[in-house]
């Protein structure tokens, strides 16, 4: 985007495994193309070419890496993995949350109970979608209890003795 774009960068990163997620990326990406954000789609591995397509303000790429594109990130939409969760949330970066099955439903939950992020079915319509992203921009408590569970992992992992642990 040109260096005078200052919208919010909103980072989409669904599973990197097949979850059927096309579908929900396709709601995603219509909901993002209405609203005034920058948006980077990372597709993974598991969908084809052409499963979903770019817009003026969204851009579509296999990967990117997600810790980097976080540190400029005003919003993380996920389907709630581990990973991607972890890395938003260290990064102080609130949530919508599009869990899509295993433990995604229960770390969405922590989430939302955290304040970090709300949480939308994956068949959320496009709509829906963005109104939940706007709320989420709009709402500085959701970067606030984002920014407080990061500060708590960071505060842990101070505490923890990783070599003693590894030992």
């Amino acid at each position: 985007w040109p260096a005078e774009n200052t919208d919010p960068m909103v980072l989409v990163g669904f599973s990197t495994t097949f979850q059927n997620q096309g579908p929900a990326l396709r709601n995603v990406l219509e909901a993002l193309s209405g609203l005034r954000v920058r948006a980077l789609v990372t597709l993974g591995e598991m969908l084809p070419d052409g499963e979903v397509q770019s817009y003026d303000n969204v851009i579509v790429v296999r990967s990117a890496p997600h810790r980097e594109v976080l540190s400029h990130a005003a919003l993380a939409i996920t389907h709630c993995g581990h990973g991607t969760t972890m890395k938003a949330l260290a990064a102080g970066v609130p949530m919508v949350c599009m869990p899509m099955g295993r433990d995604q439903d229960d770390t969405a939950a922590r989430v939302v109970h955290a304040g970090a992020g709300v949480r939308l079915k994956r068949t959320a319509s496009a709509a829906t979608i963005a109104r939940a992203v706007t709320r989420v921009l709009e709402d500085d408590r959701f970067r606030e209890g984002a920014r407080r569970l990061g500060d708590a992992m960071a505060n842990e992992l101070k505490r923890v003795d990783v070599a003693a642990l590894l030992e």
